[in-house]
């Protein structure tokens, strides 16, 4: 009886061996590499597990990293906008991000040391998000340092096994899409109508929003956690504001809200490998809601134009100019007519 135990158990450990060197070989959210052979990356729809794979292993100088407020750049125009068309950038999105995912990028992009400057979406809406875990529900492999213990959820995991054979059967397929065009959302979904539907269901339904200053804060904290091992590396963090449109900032005390991002972008501009792009304050983008496909997301125009701007350094804040600046934006929403717009979402004109 104890010999078939053994025998059961070293079948076993053999099979699990077997099981996890095909995981390590294959390696499907790149957690030690990136494909081998003739095999290429495949766009996956676990953005958040393959995100910080992407960053330590894939090769790169420009890492373009946030929320969806970056699912339509493209990889092509930000390597000719500031590689002259050079292969330089990369791209990666976590929908949704928590001030921990952006932070948790950060340090995995100072760990390797390859990036010479990241752009991140700095979005507003990141600083009411809960400041303790992730977007999803994250095994540590993803988040943490790869050690002994957070790397075995990832080696015997049977859905980790399943996304290994679909890279397999993509790359036999063939013609895969390049990463150019990762996650963008095109077609013909950006209009004003979708906006004010948008602004009727996700804003004017739900009513005034309270603004938590303390959560700022602390979320605040968590990102600065990324920017500080960034700055050890010498790596360049430019951050953009995103042009969400000025539909989002209704029912919610804007000024009180402004005032202490405010304050978090001075204290974010004290650190000397950080600058700030105020893309929110571009008046032409955000009033225009066709360029929008819900009352946040923007389409490639705008990415290109975002790009553009950071390459430019236009709406860049800096401690001289930031009071007026964030003035300027307050003075706009405080003269933006806001009841006809109320009018148009209910169908009264």
């Amino acid at each position: 009886m104890k010999k078939f135990i053994y025998m059961l158990l070293g079948t076993f450990a053999i099979l699990s061996i077997i099981y996890a060197a095909f995981i390590v070989i294959i390696d499907p959210f790149y957690v030690f590499h990136m494909p081998i052979g003739e095999m290429e990356a495949v766009k996956t729809n676990r953005a958040h597990y393959v995100a910080r794979g992407l960053i330590r292993n894939a090769d790169y100088d420009m890492l373009i990293c946030g929320s969806s407020m970056c699912e339509n750049f493209h990889i092509n125009d930000a390597n000719e906008i500031f590689y002259g068309g050079e292969d330089k950038c990369l791209k990666v999105i976590q929908h949704g991000s928590y001030s921990n995912d952006l932070r948790a990028s950060l340090e995995a992009a100072a760990e390797v040391g390859k990036a010479e400057v990241i752009i991140m979406a700095l979005d507003t809406t990141v600083f009411q998000k809960p400041d303790q875990g992730y977007r999803s529900e994250m095994p540590a492999y993803t988040t943490e340092k790869l050690s002994f213990v957070n790397i075995w959820p990832y080696l015997l995991s049977k859905d980790v096994f399943k996304y290994s054979l679909d890279l397999i059967f993509q790359n036999k397929k063939g013609n895969l899409p390049s990463e150019d065009s990762w996650w963008i959302i095109d077609g013909d979904l950006y209009s004003e109508q979708n906006v004010i539907n948008s602004y009727n269901n996700e804003i004017l339904s739900l009513g005034f929003r309270e603004f938590d200053e303390q959560k700022a804060w602390n979320n605040l904290r968590n990102i600065e956690r990324g920017i500080e091992a960034c700055l050890e590396k010498g790596i360049e963090i430019q951050f953009f504001i995103p042009p969400y449109s000025v539909a989002s900032w209704d029912c919610k005390d804007y000024r009180t809200e402004l005032m202490t991002y405010k304050e978090i972008w001075e204290e974010l501009l004290n650190y000397s490998n950080v600058s700030i792009y105020a893309v929110q304050f571009d008046e032409d983008i955000i009033t225009n809601f066709n360029n929008y496909r819900n009352q946040g997301h923007y389409s490639e125009e705008v990415c290109h134009t975002i790009l553009q701007d950071i390459k430019q350094g236009r709406h860049q804040l800096t401690t001289d100019n930031i009071d007026s600046e964030v003035d300027g934006f307050i003075k706009l929403l405080d003269e933006y007519d806001w009841e006809n717009l109320r009018k148009r979402a209910k169908g009264l004109i």
